[in-house]
Formats: structure tokens, sequence, C-alpha cells
């Protein structure tokens, strides 16, 4: 039997402007990635936030880890995606009275994950933020913020990570170390990897493509 991590299937979304999205299905295994790409205006962020269960939609199924989530209640429905889903958005969020590392810190706390502070400065580490440890988030690049959006979403070590755009505001060296730390994140901890991306740079690291139009 194929380990499936993420199956979709008729999810559509209605909006109050009268707007209707329907996307297509998915069927992800656990380890592989997939690469969302389309027109803008197509559903693909949101498509990307009813997975990460930000939004729910107005129909269909989600199933993620054996698990359908969308009837599930708010409490619960966060403490799944505290455990399982990492997300990187394109705009960042921080909490701006904490360092950059306390920031990954209480990341780890509220998502029920042991505190590992030598995991949070490794892989501040392996993508150039050393140096930004003790700085407050607000005092950071455009692409150091958007770089540290994605090691929060490692912190807890998710089997299903999410990302909206993550090499849009990188240079062509860190956009290449974002998706090969994904991969190494996805290979070592069996995860799987869902991006939307208008980048031509990140094509090649994907098993699959999903077409929106």
């Amino acid at each position: 039997m194929i380990d499936q991590i993420l199956i979709t299937k008729n999810l559509s979304k209605k909006f109050e402007d009268g707007r209707h999205l329907h996307f297509p299905d998915i069927e992800l295994e656990k380890s592989k990635s997939l690469l969302i790409h389309g027109p803008s205006g197509c559903g693909k962020t949101t498509l990307l936030h009813i997975v990460g269960t930000l939004i729910r939609a107005s129909s269909g199924t989600l199933c993620i880890h054996g698990q359908h989530l969308e009837k599930l209640e708010a409490r619960k429905l966060d403490q799944f995606r505290g455990k399982n889903i990492g997300i990187c958005l394109q705009k960042p969020v921080f909490i701006r009275s904490l360092t950059v590392l306390d920031n990954l810190l209480i990341t780890q706390k509220l998502s029920g994950t042991a505190i590992d502070k030598s995991y949070c400065i490794s892989l501040l580490a392996q993508l150039g933020l050393s140096h930004t440890s003790h700085q407050f988030t607000h005092h950071l690049s455009q692409g150091e913020q958007q770089r540290l959006v994605f090691i929060r979403a490692l912190i807890h070590k998710p089997a299903l990570i999410l990302a909206d755009e993550p090499s849009s505001s990188l240079d062509d060296h860190n956009a290449e170390r974002i998706i090969e730390l994904m991969q190494e994140h996805t290979s070592i901890h069996r995860a799987s990897l869902i991006v939307v991306s208008h980048d031509a740079r990140v094509k090649k690291y994907f098993n699959h493509t999903l077409q929106m139009l």
C-alpha cells in the first residue's frame, strides 16, 4: 500500500465577493515534493492555506497523515497543525519583542516540541543567520526574514512543509540553499514538501508539479 501523507478530493472555496474556486485533487506520498504553479489569481495560495488548515474549504475533503481535517474543531485543528505542519508564508509575522533565537524557541514550545536550542542554532548557521540570533526580527533584511520563516517552519520537524514563494526575495545562492535545506529535511525526517512558486530556479528540485489554470 502506498504511504500517503496528503489526500485532497473535490476541494473548493467560496468567497463573499462571489468567486468560487475549485481545486485539483492531490495525492502526495511521504518524502515526496510537489511544486504548484500557475497564473496569478488561480488560487495557488488559497489551496496552500487550505492544506495548511489556515482557512477552511467550503466543500471537499482534506486528509493528512490519515486524519480527516475538514470537520475537526478549531482547538484540535490548531494542535494538529502545530505538531504536523510547517508553513512558510510570503509575509513574515514574528514576535517583535523577542530576538530571532527566542522566536524559534517559543515556536518549539507552542508546538509541543521539546526545546532544542542547539537545533535552532544549527539551522540558523545552515542558512547564514548565526549573526542574527540575538537581534530583533524587525532589524533583519527582507531576505533574512524570509530565510528565518523557513527555519521556523522546520523547527518542530513537521511531516508536511508548505511554502509560498520561498525564494522570491533571495539571490541565487540563498534560493538554492533554502531548497536544498528543504530537501535535506524531507530526506532525514521522511517529510513531504509542497511549494507554490513562480521561480524557474526551483523546478529541478521537485518530484511532481501541479499546473493550476
